[in-house]
């Protein structure tokens, strides 16, 4: 499907009111426009994903490829296809999680509600291949998380994965914590304050790891009045 098409049916749960601030941070490196939640504003959760990939050789990626070079709406474009269905597991293991624990009704009719309240962007501001590894930008990619934080000004940032946390805020003096699954939660006490969590592909492959990591932002001072109040939101919204 032309992703266009993908876009043009996720309209109605996006906003483009910092459109016009994204483009003149592309000055600073911010290459790819987050993708902001029509309900953004009444929760203030972003979320900080890694990397966008492309496979050589598959079907798919020389047409992947090109928009991501000529357009900056990958991350739109990812979010989108997760309004439609599960094709992205880490996206889709994180929703269920919060839908679960804050929504009444079923993830299938909450699953919109959930992307139209937050905001995401992937920290490598370009496209890599899956099969060489991570982002190898990292400091032009720090630039562009910052602005994207001053730009949208979050209550909470959610950051994926024990690597991101390791290149995107490397300045973090992490505080000793249990481990949940196989990793430790991270906690940058600045404005907005920042949580590091086990990527979501890992919460549902050890038992009640998912749960026992939103427990954990329920419960740590620094996150739970904002993740109290999306559980909150998620709940309202379907009522």
């Amino acid at each position: 499907m032309p992703y266009e098409d993908i876009l043009k049916r996720a309209e109605g749960h996006m906003t483009k009111k910092y459109d016009e601030q994204f483009e003149e941070a592309k000055a600073q490196g911010l290459s790819w426009y987050p993708w902001v939640g029509k309900e953004y504003s009444k929760t203030g959760i972003l979320i900080v994903g890694m990397s966008a990939y492309y496979k050589e050789g598959a079907d798919w990626s020389d047409e992947w490829r090109k928009f991501c070079d000529e357009d900056p709406r990958p991350n739109h474009v990812l979010v989108s296809e997760c309004l439609e269905d599960d094709r992205h597991k880490p996206f889709e293991a994180v929703a269920k999680m919060f839908i679960e624990k804050g929504a009444d009704k079923n993830y299938e009719d909450t699953r919109k509600r959930f992307w139209s309240s937050v905001a995401f962007l992937n920290f490598c501001q370009k496209l890599v291949n899956g099969a060489s590894g991570p982002c190898n930008d990292s400091e032009h990619s720090r630039v562009a998380l910052q602005k994207a934080i001053e730009i949208i000004k979050p209550k909470l940032v959610l950051a994926w994965t024990t690597q991101l946390w390791n290149v995107g805020f490397p300045w973090a003096d992490d505080q000793e914590r249990d481990k949940i699954g196989h990793d430790i939660p991270r906690v940058v006490a600045q404005d907005p304050p920042v949580v590091g969590v086990l990527h979501p592909s890992w919460w549902v492959r050890g038992k009640d790891t998912g749960a026992k990591w939103l427990e954990f932002l329920c419960n740590e001072p620094l996150s739970k009045k904002p993740i109290n109040d999306f559980l909150q939101h998620l709940n309202n919204t379907t009522k």
